[in-house]
Order: structure tokens, then sequence, then C-alpha cells
């Protein structure tokens, strides 16, 4: 029990760390081409711009850790194991879609990643583990 217990712990830390630097003002990187110059500009996970220009990623990424987190507080990890394994592989994916597919790469986005994939190992650990 207190093994499992110290399992859903880091996995719980993991998660909401990575939501923190999701609010975190420069976790978005977007490329503004002008005739003359290329402009940056930096935006949250939660920003509604990101919307505006079709890149939903963010917020998927952002719904998929509440929901990883909120099923690993309330039943870990048989009964919701399974939703759990899939919401947590597909975090780090879709972060690296948002990468490619929108070039939204940030040192913040990759401690985002390597949060999502960290939370990944450690239930794949727990999971073997119980």
């Amino acid at each position: 029990m207190k093994k499992t217990l110290l399992w859903k712990t880091l996995i719980l830390l993991c998660l909401l760390l990575s939501a923190a630097l999701m609010l975190h003002p420069q976790a978005v990187r977007v490329r503004y081409f002008h005739p003359t110059e290329e402009r940056l500009a930096y935006y949250s996970f939660t920003s509604p711009l990101l919307w505006g220009y079709g890149n939903f990623l963010p917020l998927l990424t952002l719904a998929g850790t509440v929901f990883a987190a909120a099923a690993t507080a309330l039943g870990f990890p048989r009964r919701c194991g399974t939703p759990i394994l899939l919401s947590l592989a597909l975090l780090p994916f879709l972060s690296l879609f948002s990468w490619i597919i929108f070039s939204t790469d940030t040192p913040v986005g990759l401690g985002i990643a390597a949060l999502h994939t960290a939370a990944l190992l450690l239930f794949l650990r727990a999971r073997r583990n119980s």
C-alpha cells in the first residue's frame, strides 16, 4: 500500500508540475512572418490566440494532463489503469506533433514533454510492481 501511494504521489507530482508549466507565459512560441521580418511571440497553453490559429494541440495536452491527474488521484492503477496509460502515452506525442506541425518548441515545452514522459515511465514501473 505504501509503495502504491509513493508511485501515485510521484506521478501526480510530475503531472501537476507539467500543468503549472503549461500556465507559463512562454510555453508556446508562435512565429509571425512579415515580408521584411519574422516576429516571435510567446503564449501559455490556455491562450485563445492559439485556438484562433488552429493549434488545438496545447489545449488537448492540457485537458489530457488534467484527465490523467484526476484519474490517477481517484483510481490507481487497478480501477482505471488503461485510460491512464493511454492518456499518459498520448501526452508526449501531442507535444511533439505541436512542435512539428506548428513549430512551437520552447524550453518550457521541452520540460512539459519530459515531465509527461517521466509520468508515463513511473506509471509503467508502478503497474509492473503492483
